[in-house]
């Protein structure tokens, strides 16, 4: 979950699609006339685009500062070194150097106490951008709107001073308000530039190649020629917003249709092109049989099924509800197969839920494992006895068919009647190890003495231990690998689930598990909780030690609380991320 979503106006996007594609490249488009203020930058992206984000409204910063502080840097000090190392390196291309420049620009701005209003409003853009970033076949391409051009002028003038690229060199075209073309990589083989244009109240920038996109790119970009068919006509955006409830603005997709497409292609603008540019070499022939007529078919009828990833915010916070909701959704609209996956939804402790427990880090699995060998059993003998005609689609069914899933009952076994288990950390004092832990573990199934009797034989120790039913706890020390705990935990059943916890409070919260009825909610729940880690931990165990993973670069050190779920909804598989922030 690496991801800096409130980079100014996608930097670091561009960067990354230059080391990737840094091979092809172009003439200079012909002279442009300027684009309609205020027209929508919608309307410039194709609406087969593989990849996309922006939306149809600004991205609303204000309301996202009542979650984050403001950010104190965008890099650290051992990337700006390197970075600093590019701008100055002689062999390094002009549009790299030039794109190094920018980020130290901008990483002095967000030193400086501005944030990312103030990045904005250095890139011309106001303290609310509106911006789309996206792909023209397979060249990147990102375009926001100005409020002050003559600002975002005077910057590219700046960069290239302190990058010491030759103003000239950088082919500037009088008939827009600015132009530059930067060499990204140049061979005898291909080529690639960095283009940058200012017309009217648009920004735009692109990386050209005959190898990523046709001919007629730097016209689409520079507003000479719209696309066949726009996003901002295709009613996309608003079907996403409909059917996930995601709000208008930093809205995101990545389309299987356009895939399917671009993997038929032939051409400039196609991944057989892209391959031969990398690779030099031809496309393998299970690779070809993608573009014959038979995979065509059956790959869109796969993909009108599974339509690709949506992404966006699902709730914005306002000064009376200080929450903010993302979510990652795979849509889809085979019913069959989410019914299934539906079924696999185990327990989790309402109080993790819906996020009112007070715990410094919790993770929770909510699996049904009665239904799990049946739903794998299932989806695996709908996809092995299809009616493939495309051959790469018939040697991956062979291969899946190799792999029978039933014997995943069997494995389960020592589990039957298993819906859940969670842990949640709520206090510990490094300086009183082990004794000042407070933790709950929880663990939920249809019969708890069948499923602890089943343990036995796994731990012997639990076969001994004689759990009475009425919530009475039993003190018992855990077997290895949990003897790391050092000291006595108490085993008690309240209704249908199992706890084991040391500490009060943790005593407090398996009691109230008693009135918790056993249904399936979700699949995994992670609660993380920086203040309180802060203030009971310490620098002694790590946050992300706690919680088993690495936290996002852009989450802020403290003053918020997250809440990340992971479900299947009849409309698809969805990752939910709802940070709230907290004083």
């Amino acid at each position: 979950m690496k991801m800096r979503w409130i980079l100014p106006l996608g930097t670091l996007v561009l960067v990354a699609a230059v080391l990737v594609w840094q091979w092809v490249g172009r003439e200079a488009p012909p002279p442009a006339p300027a684009v309609t203020v205020g027209e929508d930058l919608n309307r410039q992206v194709p609406a087969d685009t593989l990849i996309y984000f922006g939306g149809r409204e600004p991205l609303p910063l204000k309301a996202l500062e009542t979650v984050f502080p403001a950010m104190d840097s965008l890099l650290d000090e051992t990337s700006a070194a390197q970075i600093r190392q590019w701008q100055q390196a002689s062999d390094v291309a002009d549009g790299l150097r030039f794109l190094a420049a920018l980020s130290l620009e901008l990483d002095r701005v967000s030193r400086d106490g501005g944030g990312v209003p103030a990045m904005m409003t250095r890139l011309g853009a106001g303290p609310e951008p509106e911006f789309v970033a996206y792909l023209d076949q397979l060249a990147p391409v990102l375009r926001w709107r100005l409020d002050d051009p003559v600002a975002l002028i005077a910057l590219v003038d700046h960069l290239e001073a302190a990058a010491e690229i030759d103003h000239a060199a950088a082919e500037e075209d009088k008939a827009a308000a600015l132009f530059r073309r930067y060499p990204l990589y140049r061979s005898e083989e291909a080529s690639a530039d960095l283009v940058l244009v200012v017309q009217g109240d648009v920004a735009s920038v692109f990386v050209d190649s005959e190898v990523l996109a046709d001919p007629a790119l730097s016209a689409r970009v520079s507003a000479q020629q719209a696309p066949p068919e726009s996003l901002a006509d295709s009613g996309a955006l608003e079907a996403i917003m409909d059917r996930h409830g995601l709000i208008p603005a930093g809205l995101g997709f990545v389309d299987s249709r356009a895939l399917v497409g671009l993997l038929g292609a032939t051409g400039p603008g196609s991944l057989e092109a892209l391959r031969a540019a990398v690779r030099d070499e031809e496309t393998p022939q299970d690779q070809q049989a993608l573009r014959s007529e038979a995979c065509q078919t059956e790959l869109l009828a796969i993909a009108e099924n599974w339509p690709g990833l949506r992404f966006g915010f699902a709730q914005l916070p306002t000064a009376e509800d200080r929450r903010l909701a993302m979510e990652v959704l795979v849509d889809s609209r085979d019913q069959r197969t989410m019914r299934s996956l539906r079924r696999l939804h185990g327990h989790i402790p309402a109080t993790l839920m819906r996020g009112e427990a007070e715990v410094i880090a919790a993770t929770a699995l909510g699996v049904n494992t009665d239904a799990l060998p049946r739903v794998a059993l299932d989806l695996w003998r709908r996809f092995t006895r299809a009616d493939f005609d495309c051959a790469p689609l018939e040697t991956l069914q062979a291969r899946v068919g190799q792999t029978s899933p039933a014997l995943l009952g069997p494995a389960l076994s020592f589990a039957d009647g298993l819906m859940g288990m969670s842990l949640s950390v709520l206090d510990m004092d490094a300086d009183d190890m082990p004794d000042s832990m407070d933790v709950l573990a929880t663990i939920s199934a249809d019969d708890p003495q069948g499923l602890l009797t089943q343990f036995g034989v796994l731990f012997p120790r639990f076969a001994e231990l004689d759990v009475p039913s009425d919530g009475r706890g039993v003190g018992f020390q855990p077997p290895p690998p949990f003897d790391v705990l050092r000291r006595e935990l108490t085993l008690a059943q309240h209704g249908r689930h199992f706890t084991i916890h040391s500490g009060e409070r943790a005593a407090e919260m398996a009691a109230a598990m008693g009135d918790d009825e056993l249904e399936g909610r979700a699949l995994l729940l992670m609660l993380i909780n920086p203040d309180l880690h802060a203030e009971r931990v310490g620098d002694a165990v790590s946050l992300e030690a706690m919680v088993g993973e690495s936290l996002p670069a852009w989450l802020p050190a403290e003053g918020w609380r997250l809440r990340q779920t992971l479900d299947f909804t009849e409309r698809g598989i969805r990752q939910r991320w709802q940070l709230e922030a907290v004083d």
